[in-house]
């Protein structure tokens, strides 16, 4: 017989189960958690958690009030300052170890002087030689000064100025043009009128022989530290030969044939006795420089090589 026929074993088993038309309940014999999950272990919700705007509020409370921090730093830097203690920076303090932070800055490249080889000094202020051959806008041996292509972009004022008055009381700088010539230039032409007219000139080539050659109370070497070091013309030897425009005159100009500008006060005098000493001596006459050979040379007859360590004449 089918399981159809069989009522009353039914009933019985639901009776005991307490399933049934009267009761909607769950089955007793069955177990409840068979294949379900409970919400703390599909959402990690426990019962008495706080809810979202509670966490969300004890979030808030815990940030810090930083427009509250400012202020009160504001007040002890106006305090500090009020005390006349020095006064603090408000710079943030980096984040990390300070080791971090240090960036290495490469070292420069020291320049030295193209002729005597100083870091002290470049070219253009350097007094160890009888007269400064090289550039003193590029500091280099390999060109003079009146070659560059920066002494051309000078004005007849500038040129002035680095040849006469930037040297003066120091060895002259060595031009095709002597710095007496740029000089009688612009006192002679008509639109330099308004220019300065200096006061102090450049060595003699005489003065720079006898510095060179250590004839004098030091040697070049000290007088070149003490101007590196003070910065003053003043220690080095005075020119008693060159002290005014009409020694200019007699020891250059009238030996050229170059007339007294007008724009000066007074005339000098011109003697026999000056021209026929002039014409002995002959470092009036202009030099020139000997092309490919590194050398100075007088229109006549008396000539003088320079080197970087040892002169002959």
């Amino acid at each position: 017989m089918s399981d159809n026929c069989a009522p009353n074993e039914h009933t019985a088993l639901d009776k005991s189960s307490g399933s049934g038309r009267g009761n909607i309940g769950p089955d007793r014999n069955r177990h409840t958690n068979d294949g379900a999950s409970t919400l703390t272990e599909r959402h990690g919700v426990q019962k008495g958690q706080p809810s979202t705007s509670q966490v969300t509020f004890a979030s808030q409370a815990a940030r810090p009030d930083r427009t509250a921090e400012a202020r009160r730093l504001q007040l002890e830097i106006e305090s500090e300052s009020s005390l006349g203690k020095p006064r603090r920076s408000r710079a943030r303090k980096a984040q990390g170890s300070l080791e971090s932070c240090v960036v290495e800055i490469p070292k420069v490249a020291e320049i030295l002087c193209a002729e005597c080889g100083s870091a002290c000094h470049t070219l253009k202020d350097c007094i160890t030689t009888i007269g400064i051959r090289g550039c003193v806008f590029c500091n280099s041996e390999s060109h003079a000064t009146d070659n560059c292509r920066e002494f051309s972009r000078l004005s007849m004022g500038q040129k002035v100025q680095l040849l006469v008055t930037d040297r003066a009381g120091m060895p002259p700088i060595l031009t095709d043009l002597g710095w007496w010539v740029w000089l009688h230039k612009i006192l002679t032409a008509p639109h330099t009128k308004d220019q300065p007219i200096p006061t102090a000139f450049p060595w003699t080539v005489e003065l720079s022989c006898e510095v060179y050659r250590g004839e004098t109370q030091k040697s070049i070497t000290e007088y070149q530290h003490e101007v590196d070091h003070s910065h003053k013309v003043s220690a080095l030897p005075t020119d008693a030969r060159l002290q005014t425009m009409k020694d200019v005159f007699s020891h250059f100009w009238d030996g050229e044939g170059r007339v007294w500008p007008a724009r000066l006060d007074s005339s000098p005098a011109s003697t026999e006795a000056d021209n026929s000493c002039q014409g002995a001596i002959g470092w009036h006459l202009p030099w020139r420089r000997s092309r490919g050979w590194g050398r100075l040379s007088l229109d006549r007859r008396e000539r003088f090589m320079t080197g970087r360590r040892s002169m002959n004449y």
